[in-house]
C-alpha cells in the first residue's frame, strides 16, 4: 500500500481552468478546489485520515480477521488431529496378537470408573471463542465451507458440525468423551473412567509448557491409555506409551 492511484470524475462544481494541470493530469496544489478535495480524501497535516483512512483500515481490519480465524481453525484442526493419531494407533495396534494388543483389548472390556482429583476439576471451555478479530462468533450447520464472514454485520459463522469440532475419541470398538480440566500441576496428565467412557485432561499439567496443543493432547491421551492397560507392568505400560507417540496420521510431527 505504498502506492495507491485511482481516477476521479468531476462531473460539475469544479472550475478546471484554475484547478487541473492539463499537462500532469494532475491538480494545482495552490487550488482551493484541491485542499477541500485533499481534506476529505486524505485529511490535513501529515496524519491520514478522511476517505482514504477508512479504506486503510478496513483493509487492515480484513486482514486481522482472517488471520485470527485461520489461527482458530488451525488450532481446532491440530487439537482434532491428535485424536484421530491416537484412534488410528490403537485401531493398527488390535491388528496384532501381541502382549500389547492383548493388554489395550482388557481394558476396553472392562467397565472400571475408577477416576481421582480430575473429575472435581473446573471444565476447561475449549470450544467456540465468544470473538474473532473483533467479530461476534455465530454457528451454523451444512456450511459450504469451514467458516464464512459478514464484514457489514461483523460476524463470523462457524460450521461447528464439521469433525474437527467433534471431541469424540474411537478406540477400537468404544467411543469416549474427551473432556478438558483445569487441574492442578501436581494431579495426573489425565484420567480414564471406564464406566461412563469418557477421559479426562489434565491442561493445567506442567508437561504442557513444554510443547504446542497437539502434542501435548496426543501425550496426554498416549499415557493414560498406557498407564490403564499396562498397570502391572511398567515395561509394558512404557512401550506402549512409545509407540501410541511415535504413531501419527500426517507426515508433519
Amino acid at each position: 500500500m505504498s502506492q495507491i492511484t485511482g481516477e476521479l470524475i468531476v462531473e460539475e462544481g469544479l472550475d478546471a481552468m484554475d484547478t487541473l494541470n492539463p499537462g500532469r493530469e494532475s491538480f494545482y496544489e495552490e487550488s482551493e478546489h484541491y485542499k477541500i478535495l485533499r481534506r476529505h480524501l486524505i485529511g490535513e497535516g501529515e496524519r491520514v485520515s478522511g476517505f482514504l483512512w477508512k479504506a486503510i483500515s478496513a483493509v487492515l481490519r480484513r486482514s486481522q480477521v482472517r488471520s485470527a480465524l485461520a489461527d482458530t481453525l488451525g488450532r481446532v484442526t491440530l487439537r482434532r488431529r491428535a485424536l484421530e493419531d491416537v484412534s488410528a494407533a490403537i485401531g493398527q495396534l488390535m491388528t496384532r496378537q501381541d502382549k500389547m494388543s492383548v493388554a489395550v483389548r482388557s481394558m476396553l472390556k472392562s467397565r472400571r470408573g475408577e477416576v481421582n482429583g480430575l473429575s472435581k476439576a473446573q471444565n476447561l471451555d475449549m470450544g467456540l471463542p465468544p470473538r474473532i478479530g473483533g467479530l461476534l462468533v455465530k454457528t451454523a450447520r451444512h456450511l459450504s465451507k469451514p467458516a464464512e464472514i459478514d464484514y457489514l454485520q461483523e460476524t463470523v459463522t462457524l460450521d461447528t458440525e464439521r469433525p474437527e469440532w467433534n471431541w469424540s475419541l474411537l478406540l477400537f470398538d468404544r467411543t469416549f468423551e474427551v473432556i478438558h480440566k483445569k487441574g492442578q500441576p501436581d494431579q495426573p496428565i489425565a484420567e480414564i473412567d471406564l464406566k461412563e467412557d469418557r477421559i479426562l485432561v489434565n491442561w493445567g499439567h506442567p508437561v504442557k509448557l513444554q510443547m504446542d496443543e497437539r502434542g501435548f493432547l496426543r501425550t496426554a491421551l498416549a499415557w493414560v491409555i498406557a498407564k490403564e492397560a499396562g498397570e502391572k507392568d511398567p515395561s509394558q505400560m512404557m512401550d506402549l506409551a512409545l509407540r501410541l507417540l511415535a504413531f501419527t496420521t500426517s507426515t508433519d510431527a
